[in-house]
């Protein structure tokens, strides 16, 4: 995710802290549907700013005698964002994740009949808003972790923001890593490119370990392993196409399982959520989804992107074209100059990932309405 410019926090991160704050503001101050505000929000994060985990307390709404929910909120993102996000003059520098929040909290209807009930049930529950993007990397997609008296519920939130359009990735540079985003994943043989990539890649000094990021970036290594890649994603796009024209469904299901995949790990309890220019949009992988697909795969195009800069394969609506608007999602072979520490010190090593980014197509096409 784009890192907050000129404040050396990531700004995913920081919306986790923020997003989790308006969910919980949701479950304590306004659980019956009412608007979540900022200051709502900031009451949260005040709170946090004094102990993290922090809970609050609210009576049910509909009982007489009285019976009181027990609504926690815990932080759990890298150092950095941990202590802008103790600041609240740094609140100030990112308001457009406040306004995102509190519009993602206030229109979700899952969110609102959650709380809702939850708040008249006329029984005790704990609930555990968990804003830990750290923890569980591997095992989940979702960054705010929702579970109610030690369960997670049907709703967990995987968080992007502007700029941040990666929802999936393989690392590595040689052709068994090719072959499990294209050929595993999508179904595309790409064989017959091998020869070429190898010829290619076996100029490359694996070797060779540079000083800085911007050495290994102006490589004759760089420039290789980028045109490598290029030669597997320019035949994979050829492919595609070809499958394109003939509107194969079997490719259309494939790739419908490959976001999936990438977005969700299978989990159908994720709702992928971008917040962007105070507002957000989302996305939920159902049979709707899966409709949507089917629908669209008559008017899908590809687009093949060359290799002076990182080889792109993009997938869109000839209709919208292939710009951010029209991208169903692109897989792009990003350069990567790694840091590796050893006893000597730090060095840095040429690498590529092969990285899938969605476009707003995909949050068009994933809804359950």
């Amino acid at each position: 995710m784009a890192a907050v410019k000129n404040l050396g926090a990531n700004r995913g991160d920081l919306a986790e802290a923020v997003i989790g704050a308006a969910v919980t503001a949701r479950f304590w101050l306004k659980p019956e549907g009412r608007q979540v505000t900022e200051a709502d929000l900031k009451k949260v994060l005040d709170s946090f700013l004094r102990s993290n985990p922090t809970t609050f307390q609210r009576d049910d709404l509909n009982v007489v005698t009285r019976i009181t929910d027990e609504i926690t909120f815990r932080v759990g993102i890298p150092k950095v964002a941990y202590d802008f996000i103790r600041k609240r003059e740094n609140w100030s520098l990112i308001p457009e994740l406040f306004k995102s929040s509190v519009a993602y909290v206030n229109a979700d209807r899952r969110l609102i009949l959650q709380s809702n009930i939850l708040a008249k049930n006329g029984k005790i529950d704990k609930i555990l808003v968990d804003a830990d993007g750290t923890g569980d990397q591997t095992g989940t997609k979702a960054d705010i972790k929702l579970s109610v008296n030690g369960k997670p519920t049907p709703q967990q939130i995987s968080l992007k923001v502007k700029g941040g359009d990666q929802f999936a990735q393989v690392g590595g540079l040689g052709f068994e890593k090719q072959t499990e985003i294209w050929t595993n994943r999508l179904g595309i043989d790409i064989t017959r490119s091998k020869a070429e990539f190898d010829r290619i890649y076996n100029q490359i000094n694996n070797k060779l370990r540079f000083a800085d990021r911007t050495a290994a970036a102006t490589s004759k290594e760089a420039e290789l392993s980028r045109k490598a890649a290029g030669v597997v994603y320019e035949y994979a796009a050829d492919q595609l196409q070809t499958k394109f024209k003939r509107i194969d469904s079997a490719l259309i299901n494939r790739i419908g399982d490959f976001i999936v995949e990438g977005a969700t790990k299978t989990d159908p309890s994720i709702e992928l959520v971008k917040l962007v220019g105070g507002s957000f949009v989302k996305a939920r992988f159902g049979k709707k989804f899966r409709e949507n697909m089917m629908g669209a795969a008559p008017n899908l195009r590809v687009e093949f992107k060359g290799t002076t800069a990182d080889p792109t394969v993009i997938i869109y609506d000839k209709d919208l074209g292939p710009g951010k608007k029209g991208k169903l999602f692109q897989v792009r072979a990003r350069y990567s100059g790694e840091g590796v520490k050893n006893k000597e010190g730090k060095y840095y090593k040429v690498y590529i990932r092969n990285i899938v980014e969605a476009g707003d197509l995909l949050f068009q096409l994933a809804t359950d309405k």
